[in-house]
């Protein structure tokens, strides 16, 4: 129920029947870190998918709950990404910027983020980066926004995101 208004802005933005431009499938799970998706990825749960973008967010929750170092969730998310380019040679990946959370976290948060853009702009190919920062965290006086619970977005945040998702998305199917 407290997340029940982002479900309805995923229904407009990411399916057609829902007035969406695009159809999308989220398979991200509560608390998800690294190590849980490349174990889906690893058995086969990803195997009936065809998609022609991937968009992937991780990488939260190895910070908050699991406590791992920047270094350590860089690892992972390149991992994915190279598992994901294996199991979709033809897809093309956008690895979301990690949300803004709480100071404790910014310095991590925004050492990995350039790493992935960094990885992003240094593979020729079928893998890009979108930061999404700037949504989340007011540039004038560096206070999180849309992000009641200093993690999940709430129905703006979602609606804000979700918008700039389906331009890139719909950019990379057009060629």
């Amino acid at each position: 129920p407290k997340y029940q208004p982002n479900a309805v802005v995923y229904n407009e933005l990411f399916t057609r029947d829902g007035g969406g431009e695009i159809d999308g499938i989220v398979l991200g799970i509560a608390a998800d870190t690294c190590a849980n998706l490349m174990y889906r990825l690893e058995h086969d749960q990803f195997q009936s998918l065809q998609a022609k973008v991937v968009w992937l967010l991780i990488g939260t929750n190895d910070l908050g709950a699991q406590k791992c170092s920047s270094d350590a969730v860089t690892a992972g998310i390149v991992a994915i990404v190279q598992k994901l380019q294996q199991l979709r040679p033809d897809a093309t990946i956008v690895l979301n910027s990690i949300l803004p959370r709480h100071n404790k976290l910014m310095t991590q948060i925004r050492d990995i983020n350039e790493r992935l853009e960094c990885l992003a702009r240094s593979t020729p190919d079928r893998l890009q980066y979108f930061d999404a920062t700037n949504i989340f965290l007011n540039e004038d006086n560096g206070q999180l926004q849309h992000l009641p619970d200093q993690l999940h977005p709430d129905d703006l945040g979602s609606r804000l995101w979700g918008e700039e998702i389906v331009k890139r998305a719909k950019m990379i199917l057009a060629g």
